[in-house]
């Protein structure tokens, strides 16, 4: 709890919530960075316990990540896209041991 009153804490917890007004342009687009910022939003939220809300951004990044792993039909010889594939799929795991 002293961690909580000291200034870089709150000084975090400012940059966090200008970051959090901006996760409403993230929605707009599907890609590995927007559902990465959603799961990291979800491990901050946890680690300054507040469970409620980090359930939600698990839960979106969940889905966005699942979306694009399931639709996404990637060629034998496209490396880029299958490391993508393959972070997504890392992300969609951690998501779901998250929640649990």
């Amino acid at each position: 709890m002293a961690a909580r009153r000291s200034p870089s804490f709150h000084l975090g917890q400012k940059y966090f919530e200008a970051a959090q007004m901006r996760l409403g342009v993230v929605l707009r687009t599907h890609g590995v960075l927007e559902t990465q910022c959603f799961f990291y939003s979800g491990v901050y939220l946890m680690a300054i316990f507040q469970p409620i809300r980090a359930w939600r951004c698990f839960v979106q990044t969940a889905a966005m990540a699942e979306t694009m792993v399931f639709s996404t039909k990637v060629p034998d010889n496209d490396a880029s896209l299958q490391s993508d594939l393959r972070c997504l799929t890392t992300t969609h795991w951690a998501c779901l041991k998250s929640e649990l």
